[in-house]
């Protein structure tokens, strides 16, 4: 309801994304069902993956699965498979964990963002019931508290902007390809750095950042309020917080060029 915005810019209103329906077996990877980790030797060039895999049992009764996940190179070649056998008792959802290693790893990085793809299928019976493919990256990160941000064991510099979603001719409804195109033309003027100001960022815009090698800050909302009561604004921000930020996060985990997550825009006294 953009009449109750809390923004001093327009936010927009009614559907203004792309949105999806998905049709789905009972037995099957729930929305954002997978989270890839990995641990990175530097030197050796090689690489820990860690899948964790949610599986949900929709059906009237218990089921015996086989996870089976496979990373699938920028080529399209597999470098490497495994396979984990889960009883799953019904309306229950279970998560499989399970370590893949690879050699000779093409690191994730700003001038070459090399991506993997963890796919995932879901045997039932010898039938592969559902399937499920997640992006991602293989990078080192860490924050040095005197020295600043490091990748893959090198200091980088952020350079980073904010950016509102909108975009000027479009408004609110920007279609992925000028998603893409602005986070180009960013990277053309010397900027390694996104931040979602003040949503979190639609998929096309992560995936921009992705494969084009663009740091992000990946921010929760604006908390300007225009409550008489700035108390009211603050009840009801810690009332629906947890499952904004964990839906945010859920959502956004994946994506190598995330590397920080913002709690908002000007919270007040978040320590009520």
């Amino acid at each position: 309801d953009a009449t109750h915005s809390e923004l001093w810019s327009y936010e927009g209103a009614g559907i203004y994304r792309n949105v999806w329906l998905t049709h789905t077996a009972p037995v099957h990877i729930p929305q954002w069902g997978t989270f890839v980790t990995s641990e990175v030797d530097l030197q050796k060039k090689e690489a820990r993956v860690k899948a964790q895999i949610e599986v949900t049992n929709q059906s009237g009764k218990s089921v015996d699965l086989i996870v089976q996940n496979s990373i699938i190179d920028c080529q399209g070649k597999e470098v490497n498979k495994s396979g984990t056998t889960l009883t799953l008792p019904s309306l229950e959802t279970k998560e499989v964990e399970t370590y893949m290693d690879v050699r000779q790893v093409d690191l994730w990085s700003l001038k070459t963002p090399t991506l993997y793809t963890l796919h995932t299928d879901i045997l039932l019976d010898g039938a592969v019931v559902d399937s499920y493919d997640t992006s991602f990256g293989i990078r080192d990160i860490r924050f040095d508290a005197n020295e600043g941000f490091f990748l893959n064991g090198e200091r980088v510099q952020i350079q980073g902007v904010c950016c509102h979603q909108d975009h000027a001719g479009v408004g609110i409804a920007v279609p992925d390809q000028l998603n893409a195109w602005r986070i180009a033309r960013l990277k053309e003027y010397g900027v390694n750095a996104y931040r979602a100001s003040h949503n979190p960022p639609t998929e096309s815009v992560l995936n921009a950042c992705d494969t084009l090698g663009m740091l992000v800050m990946d921010e929760l909302s604006d908390m300007w309020t225009k409550h008489k009561n700035p108390n009211d604004y603050a009840l009801y921000f810690l009332e629906h917080v947890d499952a904004e930020v964990k839906s945010m996060v859920k959502k956004d985990y994946n994506h190598p060029s995330v590397v920080l997550y913002s709690a908002g825009n000007e919270i007040p006294d978040l320590g009520r």
